[in-house]
């Protein structure tokens, strides 16, 4: 036996199975624990051939072990023989079995579509059965198409569960949920679903969007944020249940379905019925798919709600109407709610930050911008990042304020933050534009300086020219042609494809 698990241990598995071959042609009979051992060492390494090749040579000779029989079960499932598995059940289940041994039982039900025999092992059990069993069981219903019958399984195990020792639980509902939905049964898993938040199990998101998918005609979501929403007001006797966390679930289900509409039906019957409000998440994803569809004012309409109940707006929620604000080019609006931000202690973001900037730069309040992007480490103890400066700096190119553009780089380069690739290919075009030709060598310079380039090669090729027809600026020009000759920048040409670039002949 030793030379066998040896021989495991190495991965040689052929020579396992020669050994074992002439075991037998020996007459020789290997002990229980030889093969709990070996069994346990194979299925251990996946070699679950190999346990089935080895219980086909000793099948009569090896005795009914737990051990033994588990390792060789579990082998034929992972080869995908469940025939196997079932052969092999009887001689597992003649021994002495503790509850969680079961689980090999409904494993091989749910590979073979045996309902009968599941359920009736099930039964068997009672309430000592685990949650896992039940939802073999169910997923053995579902894959054979009885989803009505898995349903009646899943309210025996509520029949039989005791309050310290649940059985049910979110997937069980979630797969008879599935069950109906692939039957096309969209009524029956709404039903489901209000048995289950009766039942006191919460929905998650799995639930939601099979019942999204449930009700779905042809692959309009809309249609199926319809759908669920007549279901459930057919189902609740009062405006109470469209208080329930299942309703404020589903508010955001439908959000990430893009059925906007029906989410704020379903949050206004929770205003207008005087029962809980949505948390601040769901505030949050609502306010924020209402600034994607720049709907400001019902975004704000939202803001002074949840207000109103209690809950302060964090940074997020803010960020998000700052963007509002900006499509809007209400820049008075939005350093008002900065400014309620701030009141209140809350410590912005760089996401703010970034907000406010596109904002100001959107209204053309670049000094504004400028001042407060100069101030805010010591403001808020945050340090800016090239993000925040390209803000600025594109703002500012956004009006052709070119003057600007040029201050937000020296404060950037001021402040110890190394230009991006971003942020030079932001600027560089601009005072080109701008005919400002001792700045755009500079970008040039810096965007060249490691022998690559940060900025596309046709911007430089596009520099390069504007230098070239400019009067007066060959110096500028034949230091650019080095300038790209050292990154090994192709110079550009009407009429040709392109030529390498290189350093200017010298006088």
């Amino acid at each position: 036996s030793s030379f066998v698990q040896s021989a495991v241990r190495v991965g040689k598995i052929d020579v396992v199975e020669r050994m074992v071959r002439t075991m037998k042609h020996q007459g020789l009979n290997p002990s229980t624990k030889f093969w709990q051992t070996t069994m346990k060492m194979l299925s251990s390494r996946k070699h679950f051939s190999a346990c089935l090749s080895l219980h086909t040579v000793f099948a009569r000779q090896m005795l009914s072990d737990k051990t033994v029989y588990s390792c060789l079960i579990n082998a034929a499932l992972e080869v995908g023989d469940p025939e196997r598995a079932m052969a092999m059940l009887h001689r597992y289940g003649s021994v002495a079995l503790d509850t969680e041994d079961y689980i090999l039982f409904f494993r091989t039900y749910v590979a073979l579509n045996d309902v009968d025999s599941a359920e009736a092992t099930f039964t068997k059990l009672g309430p000592s059965a685990t949650t896992l069993m039940l939802n073999l069981l169910l997923l053995t219903c579902v894959n054979a198409r009885q989803p009505e019958r898995g349903l009646n399984c899943l309210q025996k195990a509520h029949a039989v569960e005791r309050p310290e020792a649940k059985i049910v639980d979110v997937v069980s509902y979630n797969t008879i949920i599935k069950g109906f939905a692939q039957a096309g049964l969209p009524q029956r898993c709404a039903e489901c679903a209000n048995d289950m938040v009766a039942k006191g199990i919460e929905p998650d998101d799995i639930t939601f969007c099979t019942l999204l998918d449930a009700c779905i005609v042809d692959d309009r979501a809309s249609n199926a944020a319809a759908a669920i929403v007549d279901l459930l007001a057919r189902r609740s006797n009062s405006m109470d249940a469209t208080s329930s966390p299942f309703i404020k679930s589903l508010i955001k289900g439908l959000v990430r379905a893009d059925c906007v509409g029906k989410a704020l039906e379903l949050y206004d019957k929770m205003k207008n019925g005087g029962g809980e409000r949505p948390d601040i998440v769901t505030y949050s994803m609502l306010i924020k798919t209402l600034i994607d569809r720049h709907d400001l004012d019902r975004a704000l309409q939202l803001f002074e709600d949840m207000k109103e109940v209690g809950h302060q707006a964090d940074d997020v929620i803010i960020t998000h109407l700052l963007e509002g604000c900006r499509h809007a080019g209400n820049l008075d609006l939005g350093k008002e709610l900065f400014g309620q931000l701030l009141a209140r202690g809350v410590k912005p973001s760089e996401y703010t930050l970034a907000s406010m900037l596109k904002l100001h730069g959107r209204c053309g309040a670049h000094r504004e911008a400028h001042d407060l992007l100069a101030g805010w480490q010591k403001a808020h103890n945050a340090k800016p990042t090239v993000i925040h400066y390209t803000c600025l700096m594109s703002g500012c190119m956004r009006t052709k304020s070119y003057d600007m553009a040029w201050e937000a780089y020296e404060l950037m380069c001021a402040s110890g933050i190394k230009p991006d690739g971003m942020a030079l290919s932001t600027l560089l075009p601009g005072m080109v534009a701008a005919q400002k030709w001792d700045c755009a060598i500079k970008i040039a310079r810096v965007a060249t300086a490691d022998g690559k380039t940060l900025v596309p090669a046709e911007m430089l090729n596009n520099a390069l020219s504007q230098f070239q027809a400019a009067g007066g600026q060959q110096r500028l020009a034949d230091e650019m042609r080095g300038l790209m000759a050292a990154a090994g920048v192709s110079i550009l040409s009407r009429g040709s494809a392109g030529r390498r670039a290189t350093a200017p002949r010298s006088a």
